[in-house]
This record gives C-alpha cells, sequence and structure tokens, in this order.
C-alpha cells in the first residue's frame, strides 16, 4: 500500500498541475473574449415624427485608450449606433454639442474650436432610406 502511495502522489500532483493550467488557460481565454468597450449615451433627441433618434455616445475602450464621441441615427429608442453621422477623436465636453431636427434632417452643433472637418451629409440608414445631415 505505501508502494502504491508513493506512484500515486507525482501522478496527482502532475495531474493537478495539468488540471491547474487548463482552467488558468480557459480562463485567460474567457477574459480576453469579452469586449472591453462600451457605449456611454450622452444626449438623445428625437425626429419630429418620433420614428428615429440622432444620438450622442462617447465608445471608450478603457484607461488606456481615447475614447471617440460619434452621433448616429437609430430607430427610436434604438442602441445599434453604426449608423454614424459624425465622429471627433478630440475630447470635448458632452455640452459642446447640440442635437437637434428640422423637417427630417439632423442638425449637428460643433465644439467652438473643432477643426477637423464635417462628417457625413446623410446617413444611410439600410432599407433604401437616409437622413440628410446639416452642421453648425
Amino acid at each position: 500500500m505505501a508502494q502504491l502511495n508513493r506512484r500515486m502522489n507525482p501522478l496527482i500532483i502532475i495531474s493537478s498541475i495539468l488540471v491547474g493550467a487548463f482552467l488558468t488557460c480557459c480562463g485567460s481565454l474567457w477574459f480576453l473574449k469579452q469586449d472591453m468597450c462600451g457605449y456611454n449615451e450622452l444626449q438623445r433627441v428625437s425626429s419630429e415624427n418620433g420614428e428615429l433618434d440622432a444620438v450622442l455616445v462617447t465608445y471608450d475602450c478603457g484607461a488606456t485608450t481615447g475614447f471617440t464621441h460619434i452621433v448616429s441615427v437609430v430607430p427610436q429608442g434604438g442602441n445599434d449606433y453604426s449608423h454614424v453621422a459624425f465622429s471627433a477623436d478630440k475630447v470635448y465636453k458632452p455640452e459642446e454639442f447640440d442635437l437637434s431636427w428640422r423637417n427630417g434632417t439632423v442638425f449637428i452643433t460643433l465644439p467652438k474650436d473643432y477643426r477637423e472637418g464635417v462628417g457625413e451629409k446623410s446617413v444611410d440608414l439600410g432599407w433604401g432610406r437616409s437622413v440628410k445631415v446639416e452642421y453648425q
């Protein structure tokens, strides 16, 4: 019995190390797969007919990266920010932007010191539909 225990000890140790390494790798892969980026909604303005929203968000990937201001046009209440009208990488205060709608057109008031050029003149929403964008 003592001889069996001496042989089992190295097997138990090696098995424990392998299981521990496997679990560590699985946990690391799960963590790396997680999306570290996220959207933070700052302003949302509905169109006159209530079908669409113009939304100002920041897209932030954490402490080691900058963030981007994005203005998107989405169906009312939606959060698919892929229909981008405007984006800026420079840091601005949210109150430096203003969104409004007039006659089905999105008006984006940009920060006073914004010099990067304007964004899109229209946003293709798919389904054969687009929205005109103007800058102030």
